[in-house]
């Protein structure tokens, strides 16, 4: 049979239970420990009473965050959306107008085998 050597049997230390309130809660039960019986649950409440407001405020802080920031996303794709429409208007603007200023191809502006293709047509008619 194989020897089994055991060991000293360590508490684990308790696990918190789920929920910011009671971990803070356990902790802050630790720390005040040393403080005494006098002052430490009338200190223990007080911190945890701080403490939740200071959460909730920033809770509140990053909602407002939040919902400005979409507002502000909202509007931004918004101005994007017009700025893409009057680039798509002007874009069509420029085109007729470019297509409106080229004139027919004049004689000059063929090139050379154009002018002899041109001349070989009129040759067969």
């Amino acid at each position: 049979m194989p020897v089994v050597k055991t060991t000293k049997k360590t508490t684990p230390e308790p696990v918190p239970a789920p929920g910011p309130a009671n971990y803070i809660s356990d902790k802050l039960g630790k720390i005040l420990e040393n403080i005494g019986s006098q002052y430490g649950e009338s200190l223990q409440n007080e911190l945890l009473n701080r403490l939740e407001r200071t959460i909730a405020k920033f809770d509140d802080e990053v909602k407002e965050m939040i919902e400005e920031l979409q507002q502000r996303s909202l509007a931004r794709q918004k101005q994007l959306q017009k700025l893409m429409e009057q680039g798509e208007v002007e874009q069509e603007a420029v085109v007729e107008e470019e297509s409106a200023e080229e004139p027919a191809e004049s004689p000059h502006e063929m090139s050379e085998w154009e002018r002899r293709l041109e001349m070989l047509e009129k040759k067969k008619s």
